[in-house]
């Protein structure tokens, strides 16, 4: 659950981003149709609940801003290093332990914001149920006014109320004069299934309930769709029936009280604003919607998609070769040696030689998939989960985390500067800085990432 928290963590900063990019747009382009930012803030939603996103080079939003690490990643926080430094690394001496002693306490933190999380997000949709419900018993006595309208004496706005069947819900105190307009307004909020939109954007609000940006958001989406619904209604509408709808826009906010959770109600959002786009109704310039138009492909482009997990990887890699010292302690923590960047080449030459670990058979096979990873530039095969994950070719280990896409991933650099990555594992055992040889235990086996079942997949960039 934590690295699940920790996904929507990501999920919600990449989104952010793209949140500010639509409130920008939507200030410098003031007469563009509502509709069409609907569409945008459309995107934002899918941004917030996809957990999967293509991979683009280009892209100023990193693939994961946040990463989960299992007891035995010994992963490093590369965000705390100064630029073109990197931390000491150590490598334990002792021949039986498989993974370096973490300290759980960053471990605890994360599981104590995953609760909190969860309890604001249940806390939340909890209050919104009990306001529905309530919402409810006050409409139990409205009187059937024609077919899904009913007009309440216990309510000050009307709205729509229902998932499957929406019924419209207008206060009896509202006058016949106004009654029409009302009922086209909110007919076309459900035609075009705002109210399920509005919905849903609520639900991925109190996911998000930690990101003030959301809030924003859904305030602003809530606007545009009374706005973009007021357009539709008077659209192709003579200037008579503007004016009253006009009219009625403004008679009928004197009634309103706060907006009620995730409903749609006729006079609660932006009255004056949308009082002002009815009497300023201008036609859009074709200037202004060719920009318009390679503004929105450009955020769909660049904001829409991630940066290349391969191409961070390699340039991290760059920044830790440049200053690498490696610690070695003993068993009881007492430093033994220090090696300086030029004299790590020189630790194998103390490792226990790969054969020695291995049988011929046991050999030969991970050099052959060595040879069809160097050939294909993947190999991928179904595991159990937990079974060990050998290293195929030497190289220094430059991460060795949680990864959108690969799960957990150890990610390392060879000699001849490919990059590679073992994926979907279920513990790491290797950490960032380590020398590692052919046929060293770096990881075993699961089902993390993106992956329908446990298996191991190894992947080289060059």
């Amino acid at each position: 659950m934590s690295l699940f928290f920790l996904r929507i963590v990501n999920m919600s900063i990449s989104a952010g981003i793209l949140i500010l990019a639509v409130i920008l747009v939507r200030a410098l382009f003031l007469n563009i149709p509502r509709k069409i930012f609907i569409v945008l803030w459309i995107l934002v939603m899918i941004r917030l609940v996809c957990p999967l996103s293509v991979a683009n080079p280009l892209s100023p939003v990193p693939g994961d801003f946040f990463s989960g690490n299992t007891a035995g990643t010994g992963a490093a926080d590369y965000s705390k290093w100064p630029s073109g430094q990197a931390e000491n690394t150590e490598i334990p001496t002792d021949p039986g332990r498989t993974a370096p002693v973490v300290s759980s306490a960053g471990l605890d933190v994360t599981k104590m914001l995953c609760i909190v999380w969860i309890a604001g997000a249940a806390a939340i949709l909890a209050k919104a149920g009990i306001k529905t419900a309530r919402l409810k018993r006050t409409v139990r006595d409205a009187v059937m006014y024609q077919e899904d309208v009913y007009l309440c004496p216990g309510i000050k706005s009307s709205f729509i109320l229902g998932i499957i069947r929406a019924r419209i819900y207008i206060p009896s105190s509202i006058g016949d004069e106004h009654l029409s307009y009302i009922i086209d307004h909110e007919t076309e909020h459900i035609r075009h299934w705002d109210h399920l939109f509005k919905l849903l954007f609520y639900v991925i609000m109190a996911g998000h309930w930690f990101n003030p940006l959301c809030y924003i958001a859904y305030h602003l989406f809530s606007e545009d769709l009374e706005i973009a619904c007021d357009e539709r209604t008077i659209d192709c509408r003579d200037v008579q029936y503007r004016a009253g709808y006009m009219q009625t826009l403004l008679d009928c906010s004197s009634y309103s009280s706060d907006p009620r959770v995730a409903t749609l109600s006729f006079g609660t959002v932006g009255v004056k604003g949308r009082v002002k786009r009815i009497m300023n109704n201008k036609k859009m310039r074709k200037g202004t919607i060719v920009v318009f138009a390679i503004v929105c492909i450009a955020m769909v482009f660049f904001l829409m998609t991630n940066k290349a997990a391969a191409a961070e990887g390699s340039k991290l890699s760059d920044d830790i070769d440049e200053s690498m010292s490696v610690v070695i302690r003993d068993a009881s923590g007492n430093v033994v040696e220090t090696i300086e960047q030029e004299d790590i080449g020189q630790l194998e030459s103390t490792v226990t030689s790969d054969h020695e670990k291995h049988t011929d058979t046991q050999y030969d096979s991970l050099i052959k998939i060595r040879e069809e990873v160097l050939r294909e530039g993947v190999y991928t095969c179904s595991a159990e989960n937990g079974e060990p994950v050998y290293a195929v070719f030497e190289g220094k280990v430059v991460s060795a985390e949680y990864e959108s896409l690969y799960g957990f991933c150890v990610t390392v650099l060879d000699s001849e500067s490919r990059t590679w990555k073992y994926g979907h594992c279920s513990e790491l055992t290797a950490k960032q800085g380590d020398s590692i040889s052919t046929g060293d235990l770096i990881a075993y086996a699961g089902t993390s990432g993106i992956t329908p079942e446990a298996a191991v997949i190894i992947r080289v960039f060059k």
